[in-house]
């Protein structure tokens, strides 16, 4: 969303939403012979809560029926972790899905300027978790799905790319967590989840709002089920004025996803966003440019692959992520993302959890000067790695949680290990205790190596964080709560 709801009310303007529902919200799934165990392998990541014999409510006995709740998304017990809801991100008054998402978690903080954040020198959305993260954002990570989202050259995330109407749920990792996601994960990681529907039928919902400075937004979504068969789409278009001469612009964001389910323990998934971002920096009020312009094109493809007989899950996920930048001093840059991740999750038994998981990815672009016709020498990044994590529950209110990754350093040619350990009590009815140290990492990127922006040095290694923290919570059906103290050392 690109305005503010208070600037247009203030402006006596309009925002209307509607919205045709796919049918009762509580996730409900019914289905002739289906038991609790089957509707569970389908839908992983859903706890089940039993209603009554069907026989004790008039309904025929040939039906089971399951309420499902949505556990949260994360998979270190242990971690400081906080999971907003996607209809708390669609609601919200603010002007972008980071912005949001700050609003809702006080340990994230997102800068913003007018609406829209924009790239290069002067763009605002730089997102800061424990005293990390910055301009550019290259110490926290954004996942969507699992998959690492960041552009090639100078490594970050473009903040002007997400659209709440697709997202389920974000799960923010304070203290962040490399081992399971690699570089950038240093003081946290933003994980984004789809959303599909649970249940047969189609969703169609539009958000439309006017408002000051010319303002213009149109959001459009479908959702749609039909037996083994998923659709999502999505479809974001902004155009802007501006608060001052040169910070108009324009924005455009689509989303189509696939996903068909075969059986009852595969999945199949295909995804596409393609991204359009067109404005300006209109700098400092004292130095004002006229004509500082950006045009930016990026599209990211991603497949999946979800196998899950019991006890083991199996996930591969192949993606690819390519941009195309422009800017009004001749800048041009061409950059691409691509690799795949493949995980195993296996219950070795109700008291002990392994991931394992292969990751490997490489990172490549040009980068040239439009005006003088100069093109800087850049070399591609290849990045081979292996993670585990282990959970282990020695007694039923105590998880131990303990992981590694190992990885392969192209620019010192050497190998580099990271790792992470925690604990969690739960003491008596929804007051627990945790700990967490966890060493994290983030590579150098291409701008940094290669790049006069401002100095670049091939030699740079891989920073390090070490993050430790210890917290007391209680949490409840109408209450949480919680204490954290944490220490960063980077």
């Amino acid at each position: 969303m690109a305005t503010d709801r208070k600037a247009l009310a203030a402006a006596g303007l309009f925002s209307f939403a509607a919205l045709i529902p796919a049918g009762v919200r509580a996730q409900v799934a019914e289905g002739p012979g289906r038991d609790a165990d089957e509707v569970a392998e389908q839908e992983p990541g859903f706890e089940q809560m039993p209603l009554p014999d069907p026989a004790m409510l008039g309904m025929d006995p040939a039906y089971q029926v399951t309420v499902r709740t949505r556990r949260p998304i994360a998979r270190d017990e242990t971690q400081d972790d906080v999971e907003v809801k996607g209809e708390e991100l669609r609601e919200s008054a603010r002007p972008s899905t980071l912005e949001a998402l700050s609003q809702e978690n006080a340990g994230v903080y997102v800068t913003g300027r007018g609406s829209m954040h924009g790239v290069a020198s002067g763009a605002s959305g730089g997102i800061h978790i424990r005293g990390l993260g910055g301009s550019p954002n290259s110490q926290v990570l954004v996942v969507e799905d699992g998959l690492p989202d960041y552009m090639g050259i100078f490594g970050h995330p473009i903040p002007d790319a997400y659209v709440p109407a697709l997202i389920e749920d974000a799960l923010v990792i304070k203290g962040g967590d490399s081992v399971l996601f690699g570089s950038n994960a240093m003081g946290g990681v933003i994980a984004l989840r789809s959303r599909w529907l649970d249940e047969d039928g189609f969703e169609v919902a539009s958000d439309s709002a006017y408002g000051s400075y010319s303002t213009v937004r149109e959001t459009a979504s479908f959702l749609g089920r039909k037996d083994d068969l998923d659709l999502a789409a999505a479809f974001h278009a902004m155009s802007t004025r501006g608060h001052r001469d040169g910070a108009g612009g324009d924005q455009i964001v689509g989303q189509l996803g696939a996903r068909r389910r075969v059986g009852s323990n595969l999945c199949l998934t295909a995804k596409n966003k393609l991204v359009h971002l067109r404005g300006g920096d209109p700098g400092p009020v004292t130095h004002p440019h006229a004509d500082s312009w950006f045009d930016v094109w990026r599209s990211n493809t991603s497949l999946g692959l979800e196998w899950s007989p019991h006890p083991v899950r199996l996930t591969i996920r192949p993606f690819f992520n390519l941009g195309v930048h422009r800017l009004y001093d001749g800048f041009l840059s061409h950059d691409y993302v691509t690799g795949a991740i493949a995980e195993a999750d296996v219950a070795l038994h109700r008291s002990l959890d392994i991931i394992v998981g292969l990751a490997g990815q490489h990172i490549d672009g040009a980068v040239e000067n439009r005006t003088g016709g100069e093109r800087r020498k850049v070399d591609g990044i290849t990045e081979p790695a292996v993670y585990g994590q282990l959970t282990w529950r020695p007694l039923e209110p105590l998880s131990i949680v303990a992981g590694g990754r190992g990885f392969y350093d192209e620019t010192t040619g050497a190998p580099v290990f990271v790792y992470k350990a925690g604990a969690r009590w739960e003491i008596y009815r929804g007051l627990y205790a945790r700990t967490r140290v966890a060493k994290n990492f983030r590579r150098p990127t291409i701008r940094e190596l290669y790049l006069p922006y401002p100095t670049a040095n091939p030699d740079l290694r891989p920073e390090h964080a070490l993050n430790w923290d210890v917290g007391l919570g209680y949490h409840s059906k109408h209450l949480e709560v919680g204490f954290t103290g944490y220490r960063t050392q980077a």
